[in-house]
């Protein structure tokens, strides 16, 4: 069931097996005496041969699917509704931890404060796409005081702190294009980077310039890995809904990016065509959303009805959709 979930057909335990293999964020960890007694079993129970060892980096055996690790690695690639699917039909078990007359007292008061506080409880919420380093400049804000502060605290050195390949750059010098892009490399060694981009195509430029966004697209989605959140930006053309745009994009990364790829949708726009096609290509796909939703028509209201609740991300991508006054 799971391997035709994260096919999209059906499917066997070996090509679960290999999009385990396939899969960047798996690291090693020690197979012990125990875990490997229940393998040697469940190899036993399939008819498969049991290896010398059980490994889990790269993973040689279907038995390796009982290691917790593995098992934590095929549940995060599972769509929500999935995951929501499993926990709900195999309930686990409710373990309490006996309390003693003091903790059970404190825990009533902490029950009814808990009461007391949820009128004025704010909804969270997570900004997910601004411009930290352009919000500094309009705001005349220095870095140091700004959240940059926090973002860069780690051990990142301050020619790797930022990467413009946005579509609107395309058309820098060669030069400048292929400093960007060795620093992008630098960047995308490290352990921490987890998103990529954003990059996309933007037909709101001068139509000279559209070639040579294609031509920096084509370069940059090579580096794109899978444990990666790629973040696509799209714009049509003035005064147009952007169709032609969105399936342009789309024809290019359907050639070059993993069906599976995470997908964060920036600042999205399309008519509902345009998502139906586009969650065909790329399931896992997240809509982001600004306050040009304001400004909708019915067709695009209809998209933002038809992405699933937990498929918004809401955005500011500040300093560019200011609150008016």
């Amino acid at each position: 069931m799971v391997v035709s979930w994260l096919k999209g057909r059906p499917g066997t335990l070996d090509e679960l097996l290999e999009f385990v293999k396939m899969h960047t964020l798996l690291k090693e960890h020690e197979v012990t005496p125990r875990q490997s007694e229940i393998m040697t079993h469940f190899c036993q129970y399939l008819g498969r041969p049991v290896p010398d060892k059980f490994q889990i980096l790269p993973p040689n055996s279907v038995a390796v699917f009982l290691h917790l690790r593995v098992l934590h690695l095929i549940s995060a690639s599972l769509q929500v509704e999935r995951c929501t699917f499993w926990k709900n039909f195999f309930t686990g078990p409710i373990f309490q931890k006996p309390q003693s007359d003091q903790e059970e007292d404190t825990a009533s008061m902490e029950g009814i404060h808990q009461n007391e506080c949820k009128e004025v409880e704010l909804p969270m919420a997570v900004d997910c796409h601004f411009h930290p380093d352009r919000l500094s400049e309009i705001t005349s804000i220095p870095w140091e005081e700004n959240i940059t502060k926090h973002l860069y605290a780690g051990p990142v050195e301050p020619n790797h702190r930022h990467c413009s390949l946005h579509p609107h750059h395309a058309r820098k010098s060669r030069r400048l294009l292929d400093e960007a892009v060795e620093r992008l490399q630098r960047l995308l060694r490290s352990e921490h980077v987890t998103a990529f981009g954003e990059i996309g195509i933007d037909h709101s430029d001068p139509e000279s310039e559209w070639a040579y966004q294609s031509e920096l697209l084509q370069r940059l989605t090579p580096l794109v890995k899978r444990e990666h959140v790629l973040v696509i930006h799209i714009r049509g053309m003035k005064n147009d809904c952007g169709t032609e745009a969105y399936l342009l994009l789309l024809h290019h990364l359907k050639k070059r990016i993993s069906r599976m790829q995470r997908i964060h949708l920036h600042c999205c726009t399309g008519y509902p065509y345009v998502l139906e096609r586009w969650l065909e290509q790329f399931p896992e796909t997240w809509f982001g959303f600004t306050s040009m939703v304001k400004n909708f028509d019915r067709y695009k209201r209809d998209s933002l009805n038809l992405v699933k609740e937990y498929r918004h991300l809401l955005e500011t991508d500040a300093p560019y959709f200011r609150l008016e006054g």
